[in-house]
């Protein structure tokens, strides 16, 4: 009797799992837009791991995009501030629809993102501070599992370049480093975007 309640179970969920996927058509025409949420990962989501951006459709399956990002770090230990930092991210792109089958389209996105962050250590007295430049493109899907809401996977591929520096008082050391590939500090990502008209 388990068996065939279970079974049953499964019949319903993998039917309704169809019907929804059938049942919403992917948002790429013209004069569509989108409030997107972009976060690095599943295991990390908090307000420095993310993006908040605005997406217009300026023809059928083309679409321009813009995204920022904001960090804010503090931590303290009883009576004593241990790190102070801070962060910005801007990120501005194109979205180009290469195929659709509903309800997943996948795309590819040119972007240029430029990110800037700084922390200080206020027992050690050490300052921190990053700038990154990314140009290259991100490669992704885009399914609408609801109506006008939609999840999207993607991974970036091109040019990194980041400088970073250590200062201690009169002290002060700098590294730069370059990736070229795929994946790198601005990575892969998750997207939950809402669309209207």
């Amino acid at each position: 009797m388990n068996r065939i309640l279970g079974l049953i179970i499964v019949l319903c969920v993998v039917f309704a799992s169809t019907q929804a996927l059938q049942a919403h058509e992917p948002q790429t025409k013209e004069g569509t837009k989108a409030l997107f949420w972009s976060f690095s990962g599943l295991s990390d989501i908090s307000v420095d791991n993310s993006m908040l951006g605005f997406k217009v459709n300026i023809s059928d399956g083309v679409g321009l995009w813009g995204a920022l990002g904001l960090a804010m770090v503090n931590t303290s230990d009883e009576d004593k501030d241990l790190r102070a930092g801070t962060g910005v991210e801007l990120a501005l792109g194109a979205q180009l629809y290469l195929f659709e089958t509903e309800p997943v389209a996948m795309f590819i996105s040119p972007l240029v993102a430029f990110s800037t962050a700084s922390s200080e250590n206020k027992i050690s007295e050490v300052t921190d501070s990053e700038m990154g430049l990314s140009i290259g493109a991100a490669i992704g899907a885009e399914w609408w599992f609801a109506n006008n809401v939609s999840l999207s996977a993607q991974t970036f591929v091109g040019f990194q370049s980041t400088s970073t520096s250590s200062e201690l008082g009169e002290n002060k050391s700098e590294n730069n480093m370059t990736f070229i590939g795929i994946g790198g500090n601005y990575g892969s990502k998750f997207t939950l975007s809402f669309y209207f008209r």
